[in-house]
């Protein structure tokens, strides 16, 4: 327990924040008696104290930073909350989905390397986070193959004949194109520019690949894909 220098009265030491210069480790006034100063000092001068918090904010970026941090790892649950509790409220009003969208645009590049990056560093979890993503959103999933395979059937419509594509497969040779080994026995055909990147079901566009290359490949750019095997076009 310990007395609030500011209301007086008796309160568990949870009450208080840490203050390390302080004997007993806690500050000398309550929560809500700091809250109150606070609020107090912000409504009597709203600037000054914008442009004090600022300044401070510059001054002290890494331990701010390093503070934020640790109480977003401490109150996880509650953070989450608030944030699905905001999702909830805007996800239907169209300026915020303007936004979103626009946001996503400007950083796709980005995100697409934060993305590579993570699954190389482990990708045991991030087959992990998918399947768990699966079994959450069973309904978004629907909605995603739903979406995948009309514009899979729409870019097959404009592509060769199966007679075509047919006699390509007779003739081509069965080494996977990406990693150069013999697939003869067990080989896939693949859309070299991925349907989900505009290409197209034209015997131009497909190579033979091996099960693991073209599951890794998915519709990665093949550029990029054949990168992360160590080949240069």
């Amino acid at each position: 327990m310990k007395v609030c220098r500011g209301c007086r009265e008796v309160k568990e030491t949870s009450a208080f924040s840490p203050d390390k210069r302080a004997s007993d480790g806690l500050q000398s006034r309550c929560r809500d008696c700091c809250a109150a100063a606070h609020s107090h000092r912000y409504h009597a001068d709203p600037v000054a104290a914008r442009e004090a918090r600022k300044a401070y904010y510059k001054a002290n970026r890494q331990a701010v930073l390093r503070w934020n941090s640790e109480s977003r790892q401490r109150n996880r649950a509650s953070v989450l909350a608030g944030k699905k509790d905001y999702y909830e409220r805007v996800k239907l009003d169209p300026g915020w989905q303007a936004k979103q969208a626009e946001y996503r645009a400007s950083k796709r590049d980005v995100k697409r390397s934060y993305d590579q990056a993570y699954r190389a560093r482990d990708p045991q979890r991030a087959k992990e986070r998918a399947n768990e993503w699966r079994k959450r959103n069973p309904e978004k999933r629907s909605a995603i193959i739903k979406a995948y395979s009309a514009r899979r059937r729409a870019n097959c419509a404009d592509g060769d004949p199966t007679a075509v594509v047919a006699a390509w497969e007779a003739a081509a040779k069965k080494v996977c194109y990406w990693c150069g080994k013999d697939c003869r026995d067990n080989y896939h055909i693949d859309h070299y520019q991925p349907l989900a990147r505009g290409g197209k079901h034209v015997v131009v566009n497909l190579v033979i690949a091996c099960p693991p290359c073209n599951h890794r490949k998915n519709a990665k750019d093949p550029y990029e894909f054949a990168a992360s095997l160590g080949r240069l076009f």
